[in-house]
């Protein structure tokens, strides 16, 4: 799971750190990876010769913090109840009541805050690649929309450890202020892993789409699968299925079955008492499909059984693209 951003916030007003100078990777350098070699990590929503739309790097784990949240509250009212069954039943001294009652309380309360902050928001975060414009259009926590110029990212590839599931790496982009130097805002883009080099393949496929002259043609050569979460809301199965198929073998899948069946639930209920993302009117204009766009790719485009097809045969020795290419692992 990935917290920063979340429930960590991002450091600003600061200047570029040793980390963020070492990771940087710059929009117009070609990085030698064979096109077999990128990875979309499964984000990609929408793909066309206009922009690409990806979720956002908590997607994946959306449920797990609501969870815990949803467990320790059931447990203190649990504990709660009990209490005053208790009380009914022996005398306790008034004072004892009154503060076992606001502990109790108070730790339901901040167990809501768990829930809460997965809950009654957005579905998903979109982010928005613009090829023809070169700007990127990004869904914010907050629910606000904002804009940056493509050429004026700074992006960088960084770590960060997250509780039990140690080291990982992921796509920064900041926004630097006059000077070059100081950051005043940061993001995080669509994917994190436990290995660098993966997160640096992501990179490289975006990089592509959004500079090389074959760019919508690569990504759409390497895509496979798109989210259905544009228009709706994802269903309990298809949101285990996300869930499980973060594990790389079969092992790690079937030991990841038991907790993944509980968040699923929690992974619902987030994703139902949450809005479905509407970009702005603006946004919309900017990012118009021209009619007739070979390369217009969308869940509507695909066999999403697929996703299902991909869990259950762990170890396929080729997958075929939307376009039809045949790739081999």
């Amino acid at each position: 799971m990935f917290a920063l951003g979340l429930y960590r916030k991002f450091k600003i007003n600061r200047p570029l750190a040793d980390e963020d100078v070492k990771g940087h990777v710059n929009q117009q350098v070609h990085i030698p990876f064979q096109q077999s070699e990128l990875v979309d990590d499964m984000a990609f929503i929408r793909l066309n010769s206009t922009y690409l739309e990806v979720a956002d790097v908590y997607y994946k784990d959306r449920g797990v913090y609501a969870l815990v949240g949803w467990v320790f509250f059931l447990l203190t009212f649990g504990g709660w109840i009990c209490f005053w069954w208790s009380s009914y039943i022996h005398s306790f001294a008034i004072g004892f009541i009154i503060f076992f009652n606001v502990v109790l309380i108070l730790d339901m309360l901040f167990c809501s805050l768990f829930i809460y902050k997965e809950s009654f928001s957005l579905t998903h975060f979109p982010i928005r690649f613009n090829r023809r414009k070169r700007l990127i259009h990004l869904f914010h926590l907050n629910g606000r929309v904002k804009n940056y110029a493509w050429d004026d990212i700074y992006f960088t590839i960084k770590s960060s450890f997250e509780g039990y599931g140690g080291k990982q790496w992921y796509l920064c982009g900041h926004i630097l202020a006059e000077d070059g130097i100081t950051i005043r805002e940061s993001f995080s883009v669509s994917m994190y892993d436990s290995r660098r080099e993966n997160v640096v393949r992501f990179w490289e496929l975006v990089r592509r789409y959004m500079e090389a002259p074959d760019g919508v043609k690569q990504a759409a050569d390497i895509a496979w699968c798109f989210l259905p979460v544009a228009e709706k809301r994802e269903s309990f199965g298809f949101g285990l299925c996300v869930l499980l198929v973060r594990g790389r073998h079969w092992l790690t899948q079937l030991l990841m079955l038991p907790f993944a069946f509980l968040q699923a639930f929690t992974r619902w209920f987030c994703m139902h008492t949450s809005k479905i993302p509407r970009w702005p009117d603006e946004v919309e204009q900017q990012c118009r499909v021209e009619t007739g766009d070979k390369y217009n790719y969308d869940s509507n485009s695909v066999d999403m059984k697929r996703y299902w097809r991909f869990l259950f045969h762990w170890r396929w020795k080729e997958y075929t693209s939307v376009t039809g290419r045949k790739w081999k692992l």
